[in-house]
């Protein structure tokens, strides 16, 4: 197919899972991007083999339950 991947994009959360895609370019098209739906935790591995971004969409990440009172307490102990 001759692309890359230029980013991964966690997109929603149902249920308590979550749901991603790779996007890619079309080598030779610069203006051509495709979006594959993967596993999240394909997508992460992807992108850390890679050195490729994970992005989340802004609407999910307000949706998201703050936990930094919970990470708050385990540098105190």
């Amino acid at each position: 197919f001759d692309i890359s991947v230029q980013t991964i994009v966690i997109y929603d959360m149902r249920d308590n899972v979550f749901f991603a895609r790779v996007v890619c370019q079309q080598k030779g098209a610069p203006d051509r991007f495709v979006e594959m739906d993967v596993r999240p935790s394909d997508a992460i591995l992807l992108s850390l083999t890679m050195q490729k971004p994970i992005k989340v969409d802004p609407e999910l990440w307000s949706r998201l339950t703050d936990v930094s009172d919970v990470l708050k307490s385990f540098k105190t102990a």
